[in-house]
Parts: structure tokens; C-alpha cells; sequence
């Protein structure tokens, strides 16, 4: 019997310690170090997992590696690694692959190591409920802090996050350990069943209180198929009504919803009722807030997908690629978001690595579910339960899934394979019960077993390896962010010096280290070393708005204007409402001469803005326009757009539609001479009729007719 004491270390570091991890010396206080850390956990596992295969002589049970779910999540694998030869972003796309790779290789020797320990359901709820009661007490003091310095709100609540970063990813994290806190609330004695009792009421009003509704809709609908699952399987078995077996599950139920309500009237007292109803609102309304964003960015990853259907686009590209497809729509438009995911992990996995690898993802799940079907047919009532609970766990996983991104976080991979692990063992156990051929010695496999080791202890080096590098980078990029911040341009040229690395060209905002770099060398006067960097991170993210913006930028001071306006226009067809964008174009199309461009081209910013170089530039373009429009008139060589535009005007249309087109356009010369030296003395005369103009929604030579016209004759048209 292997020692208790060992299983328990094997659990307990990835159950408990691994997702308390955080650092505030890194960019991502979470992702990075948790990943680390996982990768030097599988190095100590694989090496207890070579001890007992290679020096420990008794059978195991080999052929539990037959099962099919290892095969799709092998061909998930291989499937996500061909799809690296055709990714833009091939360097984060490897680290994405080494992740897969460990939670793969996780599932792998855990239900090699566990699959002889018989307290392993116990020893997994009891490991992991203690998780819930340690973060539960972390997020309840970060609750404390919010209700005595801080305004209870929708926004405030964000502040509640425990060691995850995020208070989405902190709800997601209570959802997913409910089902082994659960278990311990019912299977447990004394005081494990008191922190498992605490652990699932705190759970339960934190995941309220912190409004996520994705976790929301994944309890509810996980809770709802579990009970009709329950239901269904009792009545088939038992032969008795649905309405005798609800019986047994009505008092959890009442325990839960009178947990959840109890919630809502606490949090309503610090903040309001409203909250909550928009929140569940915005659970069915997709044209509001967070609902119609998700659909924003799943529409453009459908136009991904389309371009790419079966190969996708490669691991970890979906952040670069969505770009080009315009962020109108999504929070984007403020050019300081950038998302990194669809949120959906479905659709990323469909863009990403294409069709095929959305299949055998899918299966993967398919499997576990067929899994848990044939474990609660075959097995006693009393041992059903914690199997329900596992069924309702993976339902969460899924649903959430379907609103966020789980499959990119450690903690949550690592609670979805702890949730496999049993069930995996536990299915085989069924499968192959009574047969002879069960066990499969060991010297029969050494060779094949030995390889898959080494590839194994590969593949787990490679990621620590990764992981340093990475880690280092994001220290440097995060001094560089820092400095940053405060214009300390030199600081930020030597950090990001240092955060270079082949394994780290990106920080988190999926922004070239090169842009950072360019960026210092811009504000120090040094454009041309500037203009360098800025072509590399072009390089690596051809749809950066703030690079392309800055390329374009660099060329309109080397006055080079057809490369700056090129740029430029680039960066509006990703962002059309970046302001710094519009008026950098505006400028580079009044320095080459081409004021009409100019001023159609400011016309887009609204007339609201805070900038504070729109009123200058407007002032000397419209200036500008005015003078051309002089120009033109005295020169009576009206533009023909012009004068094909003044048949659909409605100054024309309502009051003067008499008379015909060289008549119309006489009488506009005319009036506009008369007026158009008043104009050109007076700015401020210029910014109203411009500003007119666009409240109108008319041209600019228009509405200076209309104005003439009525001065002149004091008569509305």
C-alpha cells in the first residue's frame, strides 16, 4: 500500500497550494506563476510515477490507457500542434501547447498513481474543500473591506477576486469546487463537515454577491440537468414516480435557494435590487452590455472560422486575427482593451485550430458524460452520489465555457481533470470487471511505457524551462510598464531590453515589446530608432492599432505622406472611432495638400470630444476649407461632385426647386461671394457653421449657403 502521506502531497499541491499562488511582480499576477509552478509539480509527480513503475513490482492495470478518452484528448493534442505551422503568433501558440500537454500529461499519470488508492474520492473533496474554506475566507475579508471603504456597486464588486486576479475567474473557481465541497457536506463527520457546510453557504453568497452571470446560468443549468438526471435514473431503476424521488432532494434544494436569497437581500441592503435585476436582464437580452459584446466578438470569430475552417488559424492567433475584422461594437473602441479571447471557449477552439480539433474537443466531454452514465447504472445507490456531483461539476465547466475562457486557466483545468481522474478509474474498474485479461504485466510494457516517460519528462522540462523564461520577461515587462506610467523613457528602454526573449515577444495585451521600446525612442526624439521598432512589432501584430497609428506617425515627420495616410487608413478600418488616428490622418492629408480629405476626414470625431488637439486642428482645417470653397467659387470651377451633390439638397428641394441646375448653381456663386470674406475673418463664425453641419447631417458648402442665404435675404429655406 503506498504511503497515505504521499497521496495526500500528490493532492494537496495541486488541489490547494497551486491555486493560492499569486504574484504582484509579474504582468498576469496569476497565469504564469501558477503555470510554473503546476510544470515543477508534474516534474516531482512523473518522477513518483517512474519510482513505482519502474522499482514497484506488482501488476497495474495498463490497459485502462485503451480508453478513448485519452485518445481524443491525444488527438486534441496533436491536432492543436499542427495547427502551430500556421499561426501568426506561433510563439504563445507553443506556450498554449505546453499546457495542453501538462493537463494531458496530469490525467495521465494521476490515473496511473490513483487507480489503487481507495480513499481517493475522499482524500480529492476533502483537499479541495479545504481550498474553498481558505479562499472563501479571503473573498468574505475582501467582501468586509468593500462595505467599510468602498461603495458596494456592480464595478466595486470587481474587487473581490481572492488569489485569482478577477472576480469572474474567482466565481468560476467556487462553481467548480461546489461539487466536492458538497460531497463533504453530506459524507463527512464533525468538523470537515462543518468547514465543508461553512465553505458551501459562503460559496453560495459570494457567487451571488459578485454577480457573474455566466457562473450564475452555470449553476442553474448544471443544478436543473443534474436533478433531471437524477430523477430520470431513479425512475428507470426503481420503477417509482419522479415525484417520490424529488422528495429526497427537496431539502438541499431549499438549503440552496434559501442561501442564494439570503444573499440577494444582504447585498440589495449595501447596494440596490436594480443591480440584480439588470444582471439577470442581461442574461437574455443580448443587445445589452457584456450579452451583445460576446455576440459582437463571436461574430467576427464566425468570419475567422470561415476563412480558416479546418486548419484554423493556429493556437493563440484568435487575439491578433480578430483584429482585422473591425472593433466596432466591442470595448476595443477606447484603443486601451484588447481582448484575448471570445469568450467562449468553443468558438476559440473553432478558430483556432479548426474543425477537427472542435471534434475531439467535444468528444472529450462526450466521453466523460457516457462515462458517468454507465458509472450511476452499474454502481449502489450510496456510491452514485459523489458521481452526480461530478456530472453537475462538468456541466458547469461547459457552460461557463460557453461565456468565458476556463480552458485557459490552470486552476480550472486542473479541477476538470480532478473531476475526470475518478471517473476514469471508476469506469474502467466497470468495464473490465470479471475479465482475465485485466492485468497486463509489466515487463511486457517497460519498453513502450520507458519511451512515453521520456517524451513525458521532455515535454514537462520544456515547460519549466518556458515557464522561467516567460516569467523573467513578464517581471521586466511589467518594471517597463511601470515606468511607462511615469515617463521614465530610459527605465522602460532598459526593462524591456531585459524582457526580450524568444519565448516572450507579447505581454498579456498581446503588444510587441518592440512597440513599447519604440514608443520610449519616439518620446525621446529618437524617430528613426522608434520608426525601427515599430515595423518589428508590425511584424508581429499587423493589426495593432496603436502601432499602425505610430507607423504612420513616424512617416508623416519624414514626410512621407502616401505611407502615413497607408497606415493610417489601416488603423481606422480595425478602429474607426480612434480619435489620436483621425486627426493624425486629417493632418497628413491637409500637409499633402489635400484639404477636402482633411476636412471630411475630421468631420468623424465627435464633436464632444475631450481632446485637446481637436479644436486646433479643426480651426486650421476648417480655416482651410473655407478658403478652398472661396477659391473654387471665384474661380467658378465648382468640383462636378459638388454641383451633382446640389440636386439633393434640401435647400434646393424645398424652396427653390424650380429652378434648374445652372441656375441653382449661379445663384449658389453668387450668394457665396457675397458672404465668404465675412466668414474667412471670423473663426469662430467658421466653427459654427461647420459645427451646424453636422448636427444637420448636410455638406459643409450647404450649410454656408443656407447661412449666406438667409443673411442675405432674410429668409428661411
Amino acid at each position: 500500500m503506498r504511503s497515505n502521506l504521499l497521496n495526500k502531497i500528490l493532492i494537496v499541491i495541486p488541489a490547494v497550494l497551486i491555486p493560492l499562488i499569486y504574484s504582484k511582480s509579474t504582468v498576469d499576477p496569476v497565469l504564469l506563476p501558477k503555470y510554473l509552478s503546476f510544470s515543477i509539480y508534474m516534474l516531482f509527480f512523473l518522477v513518483v510515477v517512474s519510482y513505482y513503475f519502474l522499482f514497484v513490482k506488482n501488476n497495474r492495470e495498463i490497459s485502462i490507457y485503451k480508453n478513448n478518452l485519452f485518445k481524443f484528448f491525444l488527438g486534441y493534442i496533436i491536432v492543436s500542434a499542427l495547427s502551430l505551422f500556421f499561426s501568426i503568433n506561433y510563439i504563445d501558440g507553443i506556450f498554449e501547447w505546453t499546457k495542453l500537454s501538462l493537463f494531458f500529461i496530469f490525467l495521465v499519470l494521476s490515473v496511473f498513481y490513483f487507480q489503487k488508492v481507495e480513499n481517493l474520492v475522499s482524500d480529492l473533496c476533502l483537499a479541495i474543500s479545504c481550498l474553498s474554506f481558505l479562499i472563501n475566507g479571503i473573498g468574505l475579508y475582501q467582501f468586509y473591506q468593500l462595505v467599510t471603504h468602498h461603495k458596494v456597486s456592480h464595478y466595486s464588486t470587481y474587487l473581490i477576486d481572492a488569489t485569482f486576479a478577477n472576480r469572474n475567474l474567482f466565481a468560476e473557481i467556487l462553481l467548480l469546487t461546489l461539487p466536492f465541497v458538497l460531497f463533504g457536506v453530506f459524507k463527512f463527520k464533525g468538523i470537515l463537515r462543518i468547514i465543508c457546510s461553512l465553505s458551501l453557504l459562503s460559496s453560495l453568497f459570494l457567487i451571488t454577491s459578485t454577480l457573474t452571470r455566466a457562473v450564475w446560468v452555470g449553476l442553474i443549468v448544471s443544478s436543473v440537468l443534474t436533478l433531471i438526471l437524477y430523477l430520470f435514473l431513479r425512475h428507470r431503476q426503481e420503477n417509482t414516480s419522479f415525484l417520490f424521488h424529488f422528495r429526497k432532494v427537496i431539502f438541499p434544494i431549499i438549503i440552496v435557494l434559501v442561501s442564494i436569497m439570503s444573499a440577494i437581500f444582504f447585498y440589495s441592503r449595501l447596494d440596490s435590487e436594480e443591480t440584480f435585476r439588470k444582471q439577470i436582464s442581461a442574461i437574455s437580452n443580448i443587445n445589452y452590455g457584456g450579452a451583445n459584446e460576446r455576440i459582437e466578438l463571436w461574430k467576427k470569430s464566425f468570419q475567422i472560422f470561415k476563412e480558416n475552417p479546418v486548419a484554423g488559424v493556429g493556437l493563440a492567433s484568435w487575439k491578433i486575427e480578430v483584429l482585422k475584422y473591425n472593433v466596432g461594437g466591442t470595448k476595443p473602441e477606447d484603443a486601451t482593451t484588447f481582448y484575448q479571447y471570445p469568450h467562449n471557449d468553443f468558438v476559440m477552439v473553432a478558430t483556432e485550430i479548426g474543425i477537427i480539433g472542435l471534434i475531439f474537443y467535444l468528444l472529450i466531454f462526450a466521453a466523460i458524460f457516457y462515462y458517468i452514465i454507465v458509472i450511476l447504472k452499474n454502481t449502489k445507490t450510496n456510491e452514485q452520489f459523489f458521481y452526480f456531483l461530478v456530472f453537475s461539476g462538468v456541466v458547469s465547466f461547459i457552460v461557463v465555457s460557453c461565456f468565458s475562457f476556463p480552458k485557459e486557466r490552470i486552476e480550472q483545468n486542473i479541477f476538470l481533470m480532478f473531476m475526470f481522474i475518478p471517473v476514469m478509474i471508476k469506469y474502467h474498474s466497470i468495464k473490465n470487471n470479471g475479465s482475465k485479461d485485466k492485468l497486463i504485466n509489466q515487463n511486457k510494457t517497460s519498453g513502450k511505457w520507458l519511451f512515453f516517460l521520456v517524451v513525458f519528462l521532455i515535454l514537462i522540462a520544456f515547460s519549466i524551462f518556458i515557464g522561467l523564461k516567460r516569467i523573467k520577461s513578464d517581471i521586466h515587462t511589467l518594471k517597463a510598464l511601470d515606468a511607462k506610467r511615469k515617463n521614465n523613457w530610459q527605465k522602460m528602454i532598459i526593462q524591456i531590453d531585459k524582457a526580450f526573449s524568444p519565448y516572450y515577444i507579447m505581454d498579456p495585451m498581446s503588444t510587441p515589446l518592440e512597440w513599447y521600446r519604440g514608443t520610449a525612442y519616439f518620446n525621446m526624439g529618437r524617430h528613426e530608432e522608434a520608426l525601427r521598432d515599430f515595423e518589428k512589432a508590425y511584424k508581429i501584430n499587423p493589426y495593432h492599432v496603436h502601432i499602425l497609428n505610430n507607423l504612420g506617425t513616424c512617416f508623416e515627420l519624414k514626410n512621407d505622406h502616401e505611407k502615413a495616410i497607408n497606415y493610417f487608413n489601416k488603423a481606422l478600418l480595425i478602429n474607426q472611432t480612434f480619435e489620436d488616428v483621425i486627426l493624425n490622418l486629417s493632418a497628413s492629408y491637409f500637409n499633402a495638400g489635400a484639404v477636402d480629405s482633411a476636412y471630411q476626414t475630421i468631420r468623424k470625431i465627435n464633436q464632444n470630444t475631450i481632446n485637446e488637439r481637436y479644436n486646433t486642428s479643426l480651426s486650421v482645417i476648417v480655416h482651410a476649407k473655407f478658403k478652398q470653397i472661396k477659391i473654387d467659387i471665384e474661380n467658378e470651377g465648382l468640383p462636378s461632385d459638388l454641383i451633382n451633390q446640389q440636386k439633393n439638397w434640401n435647400s434646393r428641394k424645398l424652396k427653390l426647386s424650380k429652378l434648374n441646375n445652372q441656375e441653382f448653381t449661379n445663384l449658389y456663386n453668387e450668394t457665396m461671394k457675397l458672404k465668404m470674406n465675412d466668414y474667412l475673418d471670423n473663426i469662430n463664425w467658421m466653427i459654427r457653421i461647420h459645427n451646424k453641419s453636422i448636427k444637420n447631417s448636410i455638406s459643409i458648402e450647404e450649410q454656408i449657403f443656407i447661412d449666406s442665404y438667409f443673411i442675405i435675404y432674410n429668409e428661411i429655406i
